[in-house]
């Protein structure tokens, strides 16, 4: 990533929000005067950008699920809210488990 000049980093926003396809942001950067073989080089770097976004997307998930966990594991033994142990042992502990697996995609995508 720090090959990535400022300017791509721009169109890559761009492209991001208006939610291009390779042959439009070929057709866009080629309408900007780009040749071929820089056209090439600049998609293959917003792939990498795309990647790493979606990996630190799915990372970030699944520290948040274990920390979710972990909550859920302590207020179970405990036994802070008896009221809500049902609650923790479950409902806590289900979210945690989605948010990892939810993480897991992301990163393994």
């Amino acid at each position: 990533m720090s090959e990535m000049n400022p300017t791509y980093h721009e169109f890559f926003s761009q492209w991001s929000h208006l939610d291009y396809s390779v042959e439009q942001i070929e057709a866009d950067l080629q309408d900007k005067g780009f040749i071929k073989e820089k056209v090439d080089e600049i998609i293959q770097l917003y792939k990498k950008h795309r990647s790493a976004a979606k990996s630190t997307r799915g990372f970030v998930c699944m520290v948040i699920g274990a920390l979710v966990g972990f909550t859920s594991c302590m207020f179970t033994l405990l036994d802070i809210f008896p009221e809500m142990r049902e609650f923790n042992m479950v409902g806590l502990t289900s979210i945690a488990i989605g948010l990892v697996v939810l993480g897991c995609y992301y990163v393994f995508e």
